[in-house]
């Protein structure tokens, strides 16, 4: 009779440990894969708007502090947009809101007919989710990247 009460016991702290060690293992992991964000202040953002130059064509601006740390490239309505310098304060990115037209392809019986198609360009997917005024900073720090979400981006 007391053979058969200690199973249980076993098995129960034997489900508890295993538990325990799934929970601490998963925690450990979220906390290396997150990827860490600072504030505007930190960086000296000022403002970072987009304007329409036409019905495709995009230029985003982001606006900084004097001696500010250098920016890298930023994310924002679904694409990675390299930023450039403008001047001390403010750097550019230029994109493209609608993809390209299509192009052409040939479509034959022929074994040779289909050499001159290219493979279609799939834009880069970004490792975050971002509503339609959000965008993230990318700049780098000691050899390593930092992120920056704002959260306000405008239209002129």
């Amino acid at each position: 009779m007391n053979v058969i009460n200690r199973k249980p016991m076993k098995l129960l702290k034997h489900i508890s440990y295993g538990i325990a060690v799934c929970t601490l293992s998963l925690s450990l992991f979220q906390c290396a894969g997150a990827k860490q964000t600072n504030s505007e202040k930190s960086l000296g953002v000022k403002e970072v708007y987009y304007k329409a130059l036409d019905s495709i064509n995009r230029e985003l601006y982001i606006v900084v502090k004097p001696n500010s740390q250098p920016l890298d490239h930023v994310y924002f309505q679904g694409r990675k947009i390299s930023l450039a310098k403008d001047n001390s304060m403010l750097y550019i990115g230029h994109y493209q809101k609608l993809p390209l037209a299509k192009q052409d392809v040939i479509m034959s019986d022929k074994p040779f007919a289909e050499y001159g198609n290219k493979l279609p360009v799939l834009p880069e997917k970004i490792p975050f989710n971002l509503k339609e005024n959000e965008c993230m900073i990318v700049y780098k720090l000691d050899d390593d990247y930092q992120y920056l979400k704002y959260t306000n981006v405008i239209r002129k």
